[in-house]
């Protein structure tokens, strides 16, 4: 949040990058790709959501606060620098976030393996595309979301075949 503060830009751009390169990899990936969709979203028109206000939305969720329990005064103070982080963040060009996401696109070390072994995942550092599908993460179910979709009297799911007889196929 220092960074965010500082009056000379070059400086406050500075230190951005150097808080940046500190973060755990997870954690600067995952960043490098929420960053990459925000600034699609900026340059959006139909989103009607600019810099500034993607910042007021998305900085105390992003950006937190400075120590594990704040006190009133604190986050009212930290509440105005957090946006001042996200739009810094949104700054960044591109190019910067997709070499992040790249740096380690074919090699990923595994914890538990020796050094010189490594794994290849296609897609980002985030992980691979789930099947080929374009997708991160597989759709959600639950047994408790299947059973809401079930017909009771046939067994099928809502929607299923309406001929009695096409259900023993």
């Amino acid at each position: 949040m220092e960074a965010a503060e500082l009056q000379d830009e070059d400086s406050s751009t500075a230190a951005v990058y150097r808080a940046l390169s500190e973060l755990p990899p997870p954690h600067r990936d995952t960043l490098a790709f929420l960053m990459l969709h925000l600034q699609k979203v900026v340059r959006s028109p139909p989103c009607q959501m600019d810099q500034n206000n993607l910042s007021r939305v998305f900085g105390p969720t992003l950006v937190g606060h400075g120590t594990p329990d704040p006190s009133p005064t604190t986050i009212l103070r930290e509440t105005s620098t957090q946006p001042k982080v996200v739009v810094r963040l949104l700054s960044l060009p591109e190019v910067y976030w997709r070499r992040v996401l790249s740096a380690q696109k074919d090699q990923i070390s595994v914890p538990g393996l020796a050094q010189k072994d490594h794994i290849s995942v296609p897609g980002s550092a985030l992980g691979p595309e789930a099947a080929g599908r374009g997708r991160f993460f597989e759709p959600l179910t639950s047994p408790e979301l299947s059973s809401c979709y079930r017909n009771p009297i046939r067994g099928t799911l809502r929607g299923g075949p309406r001929n009695p007889g096409l259900s023993n196929l």
